[in-house]
């Protein structure tokens, strides 16, 4: 994969933004759906859902159990919720959504659970953003996920949490050669934020 690193701005995407048309509706504007954050980390949720609806995206639906459901339907009533139980349910889910944008990681909670619902939706989904809590319970074993990203795939750590998932790379050198170097080990878009 040849690897290349832009600056965003409005100039990167404004020319490809999908601006609404008269004859649109929701679905023609792509599907986002967020692996729900544990009860005491619903708002960054929330906040990834409003995001998605401000850049435009058409549906946002969380996924989500049943003591969160109601912060989720009190807190946020535009958005689709939907109870998951097991991970048999979700990957059944993701096979359904297969065209859908997934994103799993902030208030996930850096543990078991959130890897295995990670991997499934790695290995099931076309399109997948892994962030924070998703990202660093790979820690222990970072080659593992490097394996499971692809061209469709983005990963959003901050310093830190890159750190967690590339520790062989140095800490010392530009976010550009840091950038750079990930992304020959894992073959996938990578998002650094902060400055």
């Amino acid at each position: 994969m040849k690897t290349k690193q832009k600056i965003n701005s409005p100039n990167l995407w404004l020319s490809k933004f999908p601006w609404k048309k008269k004859k649109h509706h929701k679905y023609s504007r792509g599907k986002m759906i967020i692996l729900g954050g544990q009860i005491n980390m619903t708002g960054a949720t929330i906040l990834s859902a409003e995001a998605a609806l401000r850049v435009g995206i058409g549906s946002v639906k969380i996924l989500c159990n049943k003591k969160t459901l109601p912060i989720y339907s009190s807190k946020f009533p535009s958005a689709l919720k939907e109870v998951t139980n097991n991970l048999s349910f979700l990957k059944k889910l993701i096979l359904k959504e297969k065209k859908s944008s997934f994103l799993i990681g902030p208030g996930s909670g850096s543990n078991k659970k959130t890897k295995e619902k990670t991997k499934l939706i790695l290995k099931n989904s076309n399109y997948a953003i892994i962030d924070a809590d998703a990202l660093t319970c790979f820690k222990s074993k970072p080659k593992e996920l490097y394996r499971l990203l692809d061209k469709n795939k983005i990963i959003t750590p901050h310093i830190k949490e890159f750190h967690t998932i590339f520790p062989s790379i140095n800490k010392k050198i530009s976010r550009y050669q840091k950038i750079i170097t990930a992304s020959r080990l894992c073959k996938c878009t990578i998002v650094l934020k902060g400055t």
